[in-house]
């Protein structure tokens, strides 16, 4: 047993298996998360989390107090106040650990804005964890969420409204990032992603293989087969919309890397970036969507034990106004017609839609116009043919800014380029129909 990670000496001082009071519990910091924190703690309950150490990082009021207040009656939420200070993620995990290691068999290291689940929906996460008993913890890698071309916040829930993502789920870029369910009592101290053990334990991925006892493995230390996802998955809702990722950046600092440019953008052109940068959208994964009668049960049962005061606070948060915000900034002093967009009247945009064979499902272009016609004020001139436009007038696009222009596909100047475009559609390994 010592190949998995065990140390028989250490087990003396843990508690022991049947004293536990949750079987897998969260450590998690949260700050303005009202819209979400429903959602978000009804699925993980469905899921198989028994409880949630909640720790609030510096809230810009106190509405989630209300939020939480039928979870905490109920014995599901703990809450606490995060470490007081700059980048308070890993101070704030060692207190969680420190504290409550003793309450829950494994602790999940999870952000609001990740959903932890068993691959196999007729499971929950205590059906998996078994068989990492021996462990100090098993990681989960991130498969990241983008925008679903939504600029503007749906009416829906998070796992409903944002279906695609990067096709390769281990890394984002720069590394491979996962998170870490670690048995609390094994760690030594914590990191962001993964955590240092005790003498005798480590943390594995699904295969068991052991992987580094701190943070992400880059790209070039990291091998195929690293970062499966066969048994559990960890969906990261990075962007949500491009109204919400605005928002966030606009209101919020990390909770950790708060200096960091690339991480935490200070300025509209370094938002847009980090947006452009994150927004994966290359392949359909409604995976999630397998919980969502679940989800959709326990948030009634949960929100008629809130008062209406709650009820008020999931909703009074408005990421849209977030967009104009980003049209007049002018942050550090710098004179504002250098940081702001260019008047919405001193450009037009042209484009063309035609309804042809494409990467992804029509409805998905169909959104992804809806939202664009609506949120650019420029004037717009659009060429498309007949079918196209009978597509176009469903989305009541008749609007002072927008000209359309019927024109047949192969009378637009780009038509001569018609070969060129179906020999490259028909080596896309990508291409959906």
């Amino acid at each position: 047993r010592q190949d998995r990670g065990y140390n028989s000496g250490s087990c003396s001082s843990e508690t022991a298996k049947d004293e536990y009071e949750f079987e897998v519990a969260a450590c998690t910091i949260f700050r303005d998360e009202d819209r979400f924190l429903s959602e978000w703690f009804s699925f993980h309950l469905c899921a198989g989390i028994e409880h949630f150490f909640m720790f609030f990082d510096r809230p810009s009021d106190l509405c989630f107090q209300e939020i939480l207040r039928p979870y905490i009656q109920a014995g599901i939420v703990t809450v606490a106040q995060a470490a007081n200070m700059k980048d308070p993620q890993i101070p704030t995990y060692n207190v969680c650990v420190e504290r409550f290691a003793k309450r829950a068999r494994w602790l999940a290291f999870i952000d609001v804005d990740e959903f932890l689940f068993p691959s196999n929906s007729s499971q929950i996460l205590s059906d998996v964890l078994g068989r990492f008993e021996g462990y100090g913890g098993v990681v989960v890698p991130w498969t990241l969420f983008g925008s679903s071309g939504h600029v503007r916040p749906p009416g829906g829930l998070v796992i409903e409204s944002y279906t695609q993502r990067r096709a390769k789920a281990e890394c984002n870029g720069d590394t491979c990032a996962y998170k870490v369910i670690a048995r609390g009592e094994r760690i030594s101290s914590c990191d962001v992603h993964n955590h240092y053990y005790k003498e005798g334990y480590y943390a594995v991925n699904e295969r068991e293989r052991r992987l580094h006892d701190d943070a992400s493995l880059l790209p070039t230390e990291s091998e195929d087969g690293d970062f499966p996802s066969e048994l559990l998955r960890l969906h990261h809702y990075k962007t949500k919309s491009l109204a919400d990722s605005m928002w966030r950046h606009l209101h919020k600092d990390g909770v950790n890397a708060q200096h960091s440019e690339s991480l935490n953008p200070k300025t509209r052109r370094g938002r847009e970036r980090w947006f452009r940068d994150s927004d994966y959208n290359e392949v359909e994964d409604r995976s999630a969507l397998a919980w969502l009668p679940c989800v959709r049960r326990t948030m009634s049962r949960m929100r008629r034990r809130m008062s209406s005061e709650g009820r008020d606070c999931e909703v009074k948060v408005k990421a849209e106004a977030a967009l104009e915000a980003a049209d007049v900034e002018h942050p550090d002093g710098k004179d504002k017609a250098s940081n702001s967009w260019p008047d919405r009247s001193s450009f037009t945009l042209v484009s063309a839609y035609y309804p042809i064979p494409s990467k992804r499902p029509a409805t998905v272009y169909q959104e992804w116009m809806k939202n664009f016609f609506g949120f650019v004020e420029s004037p717009i001139v659009l060429f498309t043919n007949a079918l196209g436009w009978a597509v176009l007038e469903k989305l009541e696009l008749r609007r002072a800014n927008v000209k359309v222009h019927i024109l047949e596909m192969e009378d637009f100047f780009v038509y001569k380029w018609k070969e060129d475009f179906d020999q490259h559609y028909d080596l896309d390994d990508e291409k959906y129909h």
